[in-house]
């Protein structure tokens, strides 16, 4: 499974798979409404669910329903409410902002598909978590990661990280980029950004019924990410090709991407 080119979404798209003429008009994509899945059950966006704390962020309400509210309580841990690029964003300081629900209730076990949109303000140093999931024990756990050199890597399992997907576009500092990911147990997975590369791999083959800890901006109280995030969304589902073309259309329709 790899990255389509970005698209033009202005001008028709075009095909000659059988049944269609040699580049007849094929419908074109529409960009996914993420409530039309039922799959969806973790949906972070800087724009809505927002508690303002004297210009910080102190909860974070999730917008699928499934009742998650990533929350601060120490005023100078909070994320800053800001922009960038001319995108609304929770800023982080990389030094102690996080926020936290600890009694989420994710269930991967059929495998799932993931996506954010983050812009980073340092892209060298420690490795820097922007999202993470986790069993409370640490026995599984998912995280979108700024690694050493700049580059985006998702990791799936235990400490060992069963799936590690990095792609081979560099971040750069004030650039908002998006990351999608698919995770199937046992089979296929793959990451695509919009500043370049793919990485595919292998799930592991059994993945967590219940992920109970979510944070944003940190691993736990380390590893904590120097940066803007903008949005997050879960599906507990595998999306297929053409799921995963409409979620980069919406990805893309919403937010300024460099």
């Amino acid at each position: 499974m790899t990255r389509s080119p970005l698209r033009d979404i202005t001008q028709p798209v075009t095909s000659d798979v059988a049944g269609w003429g040699d580049n007849d008009e094929v419908p074109e994509l529409t960009p996914l409404v993420p409530t039309e899945r039922a799959s969806l059950a973790w949906w972070q966006k800087a724009d809505a669910g927002v508690t303002n704390a004297a210009g910080a962020c102190s909860n974070w309400a999730d917008q699928s329903g499934r009742g998650v509210i990533l929350t601060q309580g120490t005023g100078a841990n909070r994320p800053l409410i800001s922009t960038i690029n001319g995108n609304i964003s929770l800023l982080g300081d990389g030094v102690n902002d996080v926020l936290r629900d600890s009694s989420s209730a994710l269930d991967l076990s059929a495998g799932y598909t993931y996506a954010a949109v983050i812009t980073p303000t340092i892209v060298t140093g420690t490795n820097a978590n922007a999202f993470r999931g986790r069993l409370v024990d640490n026995t599984n756990q998912f995280s979108l990661v700024r690694n050493t050199t700049g580059l985006t890597a998702f990791q799936e399992g235990g400490a060992a990280a069963d799936l590690n997907l990095v792609c081979a576009g560099v971040m750069a500092v004030d650039t908002t980029i998006y990351a999608i990911v698919r995770v199937a147990p046992g089979g296929p997975s793959d990451m695509i950004t919009s500043n370049g590369g793919s990485a595919t791999g292998t799930g592991p083959a059994t993945l967590t019924n219940a992920i109970t800890d979510l944070m944003a901006f940190a691993n736990v109280t380390t590893l904590l990410w120097t940066g803007h995030i903008h949005e997050i969304l879960l599906f507990e589902e595998v999306f297929s090709d053409e799921l995963r073309d409409r979620l980069e259309l919406y990805l893309e329709d919403r937010w300024v991407v460099s």
